[in-house]
């Protein structure tokens, strides 16, 4: 049986849907071809079912067929090289970074990629930040060409060497 999922507002039927702040996303059935027509990896998606709209969203004729997506691509981070400190609270496994260099400015990325650790996956996620989609270059250029609705990215850019400026 698939998940339901309550939309409670929005102008439209979206081509994502931002579900609470954890690690759960919705995706169109537009997007889901799209990425598999490129041949995306690192993601499965499985039918969501959306049980109920606001009447205005409602009303539209065309409703979307939606996926939940789970991201099976993996990485994790060079906490050192980014200057960081990771807290981990033993109770909720919350993890929480430290800036250990004040001199770099918090909107530095933290995320530095171990490429080690990275499986080459288009779409991936950290064990200790799983609420964080992560992409490849390769993923946000088709997804913006497509105009898909309601994503946001945010790119790193490189201020200091070693930063991690670039998707891979």
């Amino acid at each position: 049986m698939p998940l339901g999922l309550v939309l409670e507002e929005g102008k439209q039927f979206a081509d994502t849907i931002v579900v609470g702040g954890g690690p759960i996303r919705v995706v169109s059935e537009r997007v889901v071809a799209s990425w598999a027509n490129e041949g995306f990896s690192g993601l499965l998606h499985y039918p969501i079912n959306v049980e109920s709209a606001p009447p205005h969203i409602a009303a539209i004729r065309h409703r979307p067929e939606y996926f939940h997506l789970e991201l099976t691509g993996r990485c994790e981070f060079d906490y050192e090289a980014a200057q960081v400190e990771v807290e981990r609270c033993p109770g909720c496994t919350l993890t929480r970074l430290r800036q250990l260099n004040p001199d770099r400015g918090m909107n530095q990325h933290p995320f530095i990629i171990r490429r080690e650790t990275w499986d080459g996956s288009d779409f991936f996620v950290s064990l200790d930040f799983p609420w964080v989609m992560f992409c490849t270059r390769r993923v946000y250029l088709h997804t913006r060409k497509c105009k898909f609705t309601g994503f946001e990215f945010r790119v790193p850019e490189a201020k200091h060497e070693g930063d991690y400026g670039r998707l891979p």
